[in-house]
């Protein structure tokens, strides 16, 4: 804040003005006053030292310094650093601090990225979809569905996972169509139709078929799975003389019972 050079006011003798106009007086001062303080609020935080740290990389530490440096007349205090800071796409949330007078401590937690979403963006754990130019998703599954649909299909990512883990197997692509069913690609390139309804019921079914040993040994060859019947599987085998054989060998081309 400039400082106020309250001589002039000194200068004009209030104390000697009758009382009601040096009550005039003082309230003049104080609306000046009151105008100096709001139009140095307007300016916004003056940092002179900015550290920006936290588990980020030289490049995303680039990014929020400039980016605070360009704002820095639009932020009027620290709860506005943060909620500006948090806006941006990739980071989950900051913790701001200030030291006074001018030095400005900002602790970045970035987003962290559990699968793909839609092939233009992340999805975290928490369901929420962001974009990052920071992020190599690498080996991360593949999420799709609908707009809204996002916590939904997190959850059902992190049940399916959950129930396949004694089989070893992976979800690759787990969708949800328009229509509501659900399906999903093992790292086998295998498809599981499960439809709309007793998801995991039928995921269960599949795993306890899956686990038997003719299944394993022949899973290579399968191409598609459907579950949605109330006591077995269906099969759809790749098109190929090995793979009918192996077919053959389960007494059916078609479908696996309990």
């Amino acid at each position: 804040m400039k400082d106020v050079n309250l001589s002039y006011f000194s200068g004009l003798g209030v104390s000697r003005l009758q009382p009601g106009k040096a009550l005039g007086m003082a309230m003049l001062f104080l609306g000046l006053l009151a105008t100096i303080i709001l139009q140095n609020e307007e300016t916004g935080l003056k940092i002179e030292q900015l550290a920006v740290h936290g588990e980020i990389d030289q490049a995303q530490r680039k990014a929020i310094y400039e980016f605070v440096k360009k704002q820095e007349k639009q932020f009027r205090d620290i709860d506005a650093v943060k909620l500006g800071v948090e806006a941006i796409g990739w980071v989950h949330h900051v913790n701001v601090m200030q030291i006074w007078p001018d030095k400005l401590s900002i602790e970045v937690v970035r987003e962290q990225p559990i699968a793909y979403w839609n092939d233009d963006a992340f999805i975290n754990v928490e369901g929420k979809v962001f974009e990052s130019a920071y992020e190599v998703g690498g080996a991360l599954a593949q999420l799709r569905g609908p707009v809204g649909s996002e916590s939904q299909v997190m959850k059902q990512y992190q049940q399916l996972t959950m129930a396949m883990s004694p089989v070893d197997q992976t979800i690759e692509v787990l969708t949800l169509d328009d229509r509501g069913s659900w399906q999903f690609t093992n790292q086998h390139d295998v498809r599981v139709l499960l439809g709309k309804n007793d998801i995991m019921e039928r995921v269960h079914r599949f795993v306890l078929i899956s686990s038997s040993a003719g299944f394993a040994t022949s899973v290579e060859f399968i191409k598609q799975v459907d579950t949605r019947y109330s006591n077995g599987i269906a099969v759809d085998w790749k098109d190929d003389f090995e793979a009918r054989g192996i077919a053959t060998a389960f007494n059916t081309q078609r479908e696996l019972k309990l």
